[in-house]
């Protein structure tokens, strides 16, 4: 699995048109279903509003969108069929700017003996 980590400003305005798009059944949803298959979902995380007075907090929200792809090989393949550029247009478009922070994997396994299970030294 590989996912694709893009931080967006989006007014405070569009905020909730925005997040309605990613979720299940909304416009760039269906969008992407048509066009992306491999991508198995997306999901949004919406930065908390602080305690700071308002005029320090500034006219945008930051959500963090984090896709989800079934491999790296069929994100490359939507990449050059120009799926991924499709996609990205449409939401950047809904954005006032975009930090695109890559693609990251969960790291392999890697087996971690049980310390209880080693035998210890004999005299």
């Amino acid at each position: 699995m590989l996912v694709l980590i893009t931080l967006y400003a989006v007014s405070v305005e569009m905020a909730d048109a925005f997040v309605r798009a990613l979720r299940c059944g909304g416009e760039w949803h269906t969008l992407a279903r048509q066009l992306a298959p491999a991508l198995i979902g997306t999901d949004a995380l919406v930065r908390q509003p602080s305690s700071l007075p308002p005029f320090l907090r500034g006219a945008a929200q930051f959500i963090i969108c984090l896709d989800f792809w079934a491999s790296q090989d069929s994100f490359e393949r939507a990449h050059r069929q120009g799926v991924c550029q499709a996609l990205d247009r449409s939401r950047r478009g809904l954005a006032q700017s975009v930090l695109p922070f890559g693609a990251f994997s969960f790291p392999s396994q890697i087996r971690i003996e049980n310390p209880t299970s080693a035998k210890a030294p004999r005299n």
